[in-house]
């Protein structure tokens, strides 16, 4: 509001690399899984976060009509949300070029980007110019594909997603690369977090904080 960009917007809160996704499910059954598991992870009310995700889908799909403006990071925290999003508007029948999507991973004059949330009001209207890109009909297609191979039982197709190359979506490659490394590693059976934790921790041990933050 302040950049004068939008009236409203809607945040896509879910940290969706925790907890299940579960294949099989439609759009309320989904919505009920990710409640619990948010309700528990944060000790929340589950009829209150199913509350809040139920209003968050319904307020994508009013918009189907119009265009969509999406704003995110190169994170993985943010690449798995366009893939959901990108699949929800697929679905709902909205034209790939109806979606622009502002994405970044870094920005001039700031070595450390950590994200959006640095920019002041008028830095954000400049990226409009500077990065804005229309979807096409394959970005939407990679990200409905991406979001299945998240949800899948099988792990097995997130390394087809890890090695496409996207102009439109140009870090969600290296984010399912990321999260391919979660999962145990054939030389010693530990995920990349797990050996980071390792790598960062003395011999004589450390405040789980001093590690997290090395």
């Amino acid at each position: 509001r302040r950049a004068g960009l939008a009236d409203d917007a809607l945040a896509w809160a879910d940290v969706l690399h925790e907890g299940p996704v579960p294949a099989g499910l439609d759009d309320a059954g989904l919505r009920r899984a990710r409640a619990e598991f948010l309700a528990g992870a944060d000790g929340a009310d589950a009829a209150d976060a199913l509350r809040r995700l139920t209003e968050r889908d319904r307020t994508l799909a009013d918009g189907r009509a119009g265009d969509y403006l999406l704003w995110f990071e190169a994170d993985l925290y943010d690449q798995l949300q366009i893939t959901q999003i990108l699949a929800v508007l697929g679905d709902l029948g909205v034209a790939p070029d109806r979606v622009t999507l502002v994405c970044i991973g870094e920005y001039p004059g700031i070595a450390h980007f950590g994200g959006l949330g640095q920019l002041e009001p008028g830095q954000l209207g400049g990226l409009l110019g500077a990065v804005a890109t229309p979807l096409t009909a394959e970005a939407l297609e990679l990200g409905t594909a991406a979001w299945a191979a998240l949800r899948a039982p099988d792990p097995g197709g997130l390394g087809r997603i890890a090695a496409s190359r996207s102009p439109q979506l140009r870090f969600l490659g290296e984010a399912f690369d990321r999260l391919a490394r979660e999962y145990p590693s054939t030389r010693d059976g530990l995920s990349l977090s797990e050996r980071r934790t390792l790598a960062a921790t003395s011999e004589e041990g450390a405040p789980a904080g001093t590690v997290f933050a090395r």
